[in-house]
């Protein structure tokens, strides 16, 4: 597609988007998708850590521009004065990438200790031998009425207002959209510190928890966070702050900056 555009408009410039974990896309593209970049005025990444990969391909110039992240009032933000005694997920089920046996699994170390917490996992549900090995494990664990299979919808803000922990054990992504929208409603979260946008979206310690491979530290990080209420606030607070920096007039005029360098304005 990039090649006929060009092609088709040479006079023109052209930017190439990589809406993906570059890391893994670059990895994965061969020569003509590369000699394909090469040929454009620039390519946007999702990241800043994302524009090293790229430039390794022998791109000169990458921009950082971020997705837009939906702004939240503060009046109505979850409220984690009020606990909801629930961690909650969104993401579709699947097991490469979204990995939500982890966060059972996790859970299910320290359930007996917490039993009036509970898990929420919003997202597509396939009927597949990963969905069924997930409630397999639940019930196997009697944990039917603890750990639920939303599956879709279109109130995840509702959702999320009634939830205390984003919970969010994914491998790779781009960017993390439900994880920014989550941050945005003020929940602290959880994720990987291997995990690429989720490390660099969540601070350690200040919005919210990364934690090593494996779900003996996922399982610790949650238990941290359902023993201490007032963390809870303080890191959701922080993550509803740190959001601001993705406002959509913000990412517009980083595009507007972009467009204008090679229309020479």
């Amino acid at each position: 597609i990039v090649n006929k555009a060009i092609q088709e408009f040479p006079s023109i410039a052209h930017v190439s988007m990589c809406h993906t974990d570059a890391y893994r896309c670059t990895k994965q593209m061969n020569e003509e998708e590369i000699n394909a970049w090469k040929k454009c005025d620039a390519v946007q990444v999702l990241m800043p850590s994302y524009i090293a990969p790229v430039k390794k391909l022998g791109i000169n110039d990458v921009v950082y521009i971020p997705n837009i992240v939906p702004q939240i009032d503060k009046e109505n933000t979850t409220n984690l004065e009020k606990c909801h005694y629930t961690i909650i997920n969104v993401g579709r089920v699947e097991e490469s990438l979204k990995r939500q046996h982890l966060l059972i699994q996790a859970f299910i170390k320290i359930a007996d200790k917490y039993p009036q917490w509970k898990i929420k996992i919003y997202g597509e549900l396939d009927k597949n031998s990963y969905t069924r090995g997930l409630r397999k494990a639940v019930s196997l664990n009697l944990l039917e009425d603890r750990i639920l299979f939303c599956g879709t919808t279109k109130k995840i803000r509702k959702c999320l207002a009634q939830a205390d922990i984003f919970a969010f054990p994914s491998a790779s992504e781009g960017f993390g959209l439900a994880l920014t929208e989550a941050m945005a409603m003020g929940l602290p979260s959880i994720g990987y510190r291997s995990c690429s946008a989720v490390n660099e979206l969540i601070k350690n310690g200040e919005n919210g928890f990364l934690c090593e491979d494996g779900i003996d530290d996922f399982a610790a990080k949650l238990e941290i966070l359902i023993k201490n209420q007032e963390l809870r606030i303080q890191m959701g607070a922080k993550a509803h702050e740190d959001m601001k920096e993705y406002a959509p007039n913000k990412i517009w005029d980083m595009w507007e900056k972009l467009i204008c360098k090679y229309m020479n304005i």
